[in-house]
């Protein structure tokens, strides 16, 4: 009898641990928006030009804390196009100039978060790998071109955030989503890219 009553108990501490432990694994959805800077690197044999815009990006994501120091988020998102005029001594390939267009066609993100939590602020860090899809465009009177790639590259970033209610969350935040990815090369040159942002984010946690 005695041990049935102390099986009994044990189940019961087991049973009250694993629902405290799963009560603390909190799902959350949100979206943001935010400046994003897009950055092209192209270089050949007689030219090399480097290009930067900032265009506005958004993004979906979906994500759990497992608790209040460690989470982990799936993103997804675009980009607006960024382009810029050259003249015709940039390139010899382009008598009468050209405009280099570039945007991120779409990207998804897996991270890992780092977090620690003070009343209703908190800090954290992002860690882990964004793949993009990249479109670039070439508009001239000669040689034209249009090309679009995939790429998968390391990922991080940082942010706070401030509880405004028990479920809704807003955050700011800078990201790395991937730095001078080859996305277009020539026979004679490369073009690589990449893509940062800073965000203004609402989340819903559950």
């Amino acid at each position: 009898m005695k041990m049935i009553r102390a099986g009994l108990i044990l189940s019961a501490v087991v049973g009250v641990t694993v629902s405290a432990q799963a009560a603390e694994i909190k799902p959350y959805v949100g979206m943001g928006v935010g400046a994003f800077t897009i950055t092209s690197k192209a270089s050949g044999p007689g030219y090399g030009y480097s290009q930067k815009n900032t265009v506005m990006g958004t993004f979906a994501k979906a994500g759990v804390d497992f608790n209040d120091y460690v989470g982990f988020e799936v993103r997804a998102g675009i980009s607006n196009n960024a382009s810029k005029d050259w003249p015709a001594s940039t390139n010899a390939n382009y008598p009468n100039g050209f405009t280099w267009s570039n945007k991120v066609q779409f990207f998804s993100s897996y991270l890992f978060k780092v977090q620690e939590r003070i009343d209703h602020w908190g800090v954290y860090v992002l860690g882990g790998a964004t793949q993009a899809k990249y479109q670039g465009r070439v508009a001239a009177t000669v040689n034209p071109s249009t090309s679009t790639v995939g790429k998968i590259a390391y990922t991080i970033g940082i942010g706070t955030d401030y509880d405004i209610t028990d479920h809704f969350r807003v955050e700011a935040e800078y990201i790395s989503y991937q730095l001078n990815q080859s996305t277009q090369d020539f026979t004679t040159g490369s073009t690589k890219s990449g893509f940062q942002s800073a965000n203004l984010n609402v989340s819903y946690h559950y």
